[in-house]
């Protein structure tokens, strides 16, 4: 992901992710409805996303990080897109 881009502030129903950061600074904010906290990953580090939990990927440096995750592919809710997306 290139500076300054971000994906969609987004949750699943059902889907679980990993996220493993190769390269970069990767912020990712998390958290539910009421409470949204930020946490800087680097390289080497990782975290879990559970079925539920909105969150969304910004990338603070040119980055390359990992994203998997159980096989829901179409399971996303998407609450804010850059790209204008279809919810």
């Amino acid at each position: 992901m290139k500076k300054n881009k971000r994906c969609s502030l987004q949750f699943h129903k059902k889907k679980r992710e990993t996220l493993y950061v190769i390269s970069g600074c990767l912020k990712v904010t998390h958290g539910n409805r009421t409470k949204l906290k930020n946490q800087l990953l680097k390289r080497n580090q990782t975290i879990d996303i559970k079925p539920l939990t909105i969150h969304r990927m910004s990338a603070i440096s040119d980055c390359i990080y990992l994203e998997a995750s159980t096989n829901q592919l179409k399971d996303v809710v998407r609450l804010e897109d850059d790209y204008k997306r279809a919810k």
